[in-house]
């Protein structure tokens, strides 16, 4: 989940204004406040990995720019197609942003995709966090989390063949409880969710 809540104590030009700002809760998590660019910010979409796109306006709040929000690496300005603004609107799991942009013409704005490496540690760390928001008995979620939290480790120790196939032994582990302790659509989340992991690693992604 993902918007903008209210927050009557943000200040800009020194004038105690109504504000918002980007957040994104889970179940696990609860709220995060994601930042700004400067000024306002509102976050439009999130995918399964936790990754959050939106829009936030600069210091003095005239001109928004598109922003890409990771639990790694924070709120990323996206910048423009050398115009004055631009916004993301979605964010598949595969880190691929879509929203607009304006051009140098500023007459209207063009479609646009940003492409974007999806961050391992942060999509592991966004499966590790959705495996505890489901509430599964606890010998189901400890032996899941085995292998995440050792694919993590393997991760940042440069074992990346590791790590695909610690993965794999998740997704067959997730197979193996549809139907029992996982539902469908459980399953079918964190299968799409290591697979996309999976995908990154294999293309070298960081």
């Amino acid at each position: 989940m993902c918007g903008r809540p209210h927050d009557p104590s943000f200040r800009i030009r020194n004038w105690s204004v109504d504000a918002y700002r980007a957040f994104s809760w889970t179940a696990a998590g609860g709220m995060t406040d994601l930042g700004s660019l400067g000024g306002d910010s509102i976050a439009s979409a999130v995918n399964d990995t936790g990754h959050v796109v939106g829009h936030s306006y600069l210091a003095g709040g005239l001109v928004a720019h598109a922003f890409s929000w990771t639990a790694s690496d924070g709120m990323i300005d996206l910048g423009t197609l050398e115009g004055v603004s631009s916004a993301a609107v979605d964010v598949n799991d595969r880190g691929h942003v879509v929203g607009w942009s304006h051009t140098v013409d500023e007459t209207r704005p063009h479609a646009t995709l940003w492409l974007l490496p999806l961050n391992v540690p942060s999509a592991l760390n966004a499966l590790i966090d959705t495996v505890r928001s489901y509430g599964l008995p606890a010998g189901v979620t400890n032996a899941l989390h085995v292998k995440l939290e050792a694919a993590l480790t393997r991760w940042n120790a440069g074992g990346r063949t590791t790590v695909v196939n610690l993965l794999r032994a998740f997704t067959n582990q997730v197979e193996a409880q549809r139907s029992k302790a996982l539902t469908d659509g459980q399953a079918d989340e964190l299968v799409r969710m290591a697979a996309a992991i999976v995908e990154a690693v294999n293309s070298g992604t960081q």
